[in-house]
């Protein structure tokens, strides 16, 4: 009688088993990833491509007044040299005065311009980083993701859950509105 309980819990407890492991695989069945390359989606977009035609243009509007008032320092300090030998001591040490004063203006104002564009960068990058998360977080609501991660925070990705071009399309379509 009493192999008779052992072999019945030992039904009961396989029987258990198999039910708990059928069920873990279907949960692991309903389980959806997909991932998006956030700077391939910054890169490609409609909105990331006509940011980026901007910015470079802003940018090389920049490296023009810099060349320019380059070009300007360079013509004062010339002339500084041809007309140093027939200035006076005095006169010649007030125009390197001058000239150093100018130059350090200069630095500071160019070191403040780029500043301010590196700095409208980060701000146009983060806008679009939260309109791109929206786009994804949506996405995964109506699609019914699990997880979606960026691309560059995992060790190793499928290219099958790849979700950028999906998120392109999307963020495209809707930023036109």
């Amino acid at each position: 009688m009493f192999k008779d309980t052992t072999k019945g819990k030992m039904i009961i407890l396989c029987g258990v088993l198999i039910f708990f492991t059928f069920g873990a695989v279907a949960r692991a069945a309903e389980i959806k990833i997909g991932y998006v390359d956030l700077q391939k989606a910054l890169n490609e977009s409609e909105a990331g491509k006509e940011a980026k035609v901007v910015m470079e243009t802003e940018y090389k509007n920049i490296q023009t007044e810099i060349a320019q008032r380059e070009k300007e320092l360079q013509a004062l300090q010339e002339t500084l040299q041809r007309q140093g030998m027939m200035l006076s001591e005095k006169g010649r040490k007030e125009k390197e005065r001058e000239f150093q004063n100018k130059m350090k203006e200069y630095k500071r104002w160019r070191e403040d311009r780029l500043n301010e564009f590196k700095q409208k960068e980060r701000d146009f990058t983060k806008a679009a980083l939260k309109d791109l998360g929206a786009v994804v977080k949506k996405l995964g609501e109506d699609e019914n993701f699990t997880v979606i991660l960026e691309k560059g925070q995992a060790i190793y990705i499928s290219g099958k859950i790849d979700l950028t071009d999906r998120v392109i399309q999307i963020f495209n379509s809707t930023s036109k509105k």
